[in-house]
């Protein structure tokens, strides 16, 4: 996998390169693009519910616990949602 990365790298900064690596840097995009869906999907919840958790994103995303804690947190840098609370008592609001 890491080896794909690089070439996938690789050939955006070497156009001479390009055997084999399209495929996997179009892949790249997707994965990003849902990223996205995902991220728009949290705050779309945000807009009906007052507070949510890292298990309300999970269920509904169907992601681990690591993804739902990493999304939150992109969400919480960009400065569209606010954390609350500390552990097992920790929610989300919208800002």
């Amino acid at each position: 996998m890491f080896s794909a990365i690089w070439q996938c790298r690789k050939t955006k900064s070497d156009p001479s390169t390009k055997s084999g690596t399209k495929g996997v840097c179009a892949g790249m995009t997707e994965k990003s693009k849902k990223k996205q869906e995902n991220l728009q999907k949290i705050e779309k919840l945000l807009e009906t519910k007052l507070k949510i958790t890292n298990n309300d994103v999970e269920k509904m995303l169907g992601v681990s616990d690591a993804t739902a804690e990493r999304y939150l947190d992109q969400l919480e840098k960009a400065g569209k949602i606010v954390q609350n609370g500390r552990s097992k008592k920790t929610y989300y609001t919208k800002k």
